[in-house]
């Protein structure tokens, strides 16, 4: 996919106000379970092909996909029932997740948006002091203690 713009200085704002090529399109879905995916497709507007390429080997015909007033999402009525709604709660506080943590770093460079969404998709949902273990153990694995801080700066404690 063609993500790239001109990159914007910490701070400044799109020139443009509401869902235009200046944004890039993150699809997300949140299914009862709190499993989560969020995937970069384009910017501005998903078409029928990105949404069919994200959501068409996740959803199946006994299924009611809940989503946004957006007709691309129409292109999946063969896979399942697809009911427009207004308040879709569960994705809008797994974008609000989202988008906290992106202004915590005042946002990211594109290029690694997707390896963010997976670790966000990961989180999301999930208890804190789980994902604490999870990193503790990954730490002392191998050598049933903590590792030095240089040892550890080359581990990929986060698997993204």
């Amino acid at each position: 996919a063609n993500y790239y713009r001109k990159a914007r200085k910490h701070g400044a704002i799109a020139t443009r106000p509401g869902i235009s090529n200046e944004y890039i399109c993150v699809c997300t879905s949140v299914d009862i379970d709190n499993n989560s995916t969020a995937i970069a497709v384009n910017r501005a507007v998903p078409s029928k092909e990105e949404i069919i390429k994200v959501y068409g080997n996740k959803v199946a015909n006994d299924m009611v996909l809940l989503c946004d007033g957006n007709k691309v999402y129409e292109a999946l009525d063969e896979k399942c029932i697809v009911a427009h709604k207004t308040r879709i709660n569960r994705a809008n506080s797994f974008h609000s997740f989202i988008k906290e943590r992106l202004r915590h770093y005042r946002g990211v460079a594109t290029i690694y948006l997707n390896r963010y969404n997976a670790l966000f998709s990961e989180i999301f949902a999930k208890e804190y002091d789980t994902l604490v273990n999870k990193i503790f153990s990954l730490i002392t694995i191998r050598t049933g203690s903590f590792l030095p801080s240089k040892k550890l700066s080359t581990k990929n404690l986060l698997l993204v």
